[in-house]
């Protein structure tokens, strides 16, 4: 961990030192990130652009999951995907998206703002999470009127005035909303699988 703090503060340094020793420097942060990830038993290829402001990744971890990660560049965004060996996918970032086999029927607020999906096809499971730009109240009421639209029963309503959870059935399956104000808009959690 140390070398990668020290890493971290040559990479800085420098930025303003001139192209060369900048070079140098993103080589060394980059095989030192490489050597911590071989060192917990993954592998990884990192590239630095320090002109671009952007890093790139991609590896696997130790147990074989396959992962891509890049930083930087515009509005500072991050963008993950890691691959499991079961098919898991996860994704966070301005790139996370819903899947095209997404249940149509589970409800998603229009312009929400995804901060993270993850897919797991052995289990038919789906976490969904962002940000609505509407208050609470607005997001639970949403819920409570395009569930049951959509056939869902209401099981579970709990209301914890800066958070509420909601849970539906429908066939054999349970949706589980989750949401939490966050400044003028509302964070939404979801996860639908089997009951």
């Amino acid at each position: 961990m140390t070398g990668l703090l020290a890493a971290a503060f040559l990479f800085g340094w420098a930025a303003g030192c001139g192209k060369a020793a900048q070079t140098v420097t993103e080589e060394a942060t980059e095989k030192a990130i490489e050597k911590s990830i071989a060192k917990d038993g993954g592998t990884a290829d990192v590239k630095f652009d320090s002109k671009a402001g952007t890093m790139q990744m991609k590896g696997t971890d130790a147990s074989g999951n396959t992962f891509e990660m890049k930083t930087g560049g515009d509005k500072d965004a991050i963008d993950f995907k890691q691959v499991e060996a079961d098919g898991t996918v996860t994704q966070m970032g301005a790139n996370a998206k819903l899947p095209a086999d997404f249940p149509k029927d589970a409800p998603v607020p229009d312009g929400l703002q995804l901060q993270m999906v993850q897919v797991s096809p052995a289990n038919k499971e789906f976490m969904v999470q962002g940000k609505a730009a509407i208050p609470l109240a607005q997001a639970a009421a949403f819920y409570k009127e395009k569930a049951a639209a959509q056939g869902w029963k209401e099981t579970t309503s709990m209301d914890g005035g800066e958070m509420q959870s909601l849970v539906y059935e429908k066939d054999a399956r349970m949706l589980s909303v989750m949401l939490m104000k966050e400044g003028d808009g509302t964070t939404v959690s979801l996860q639908l699988g089997p009951k």
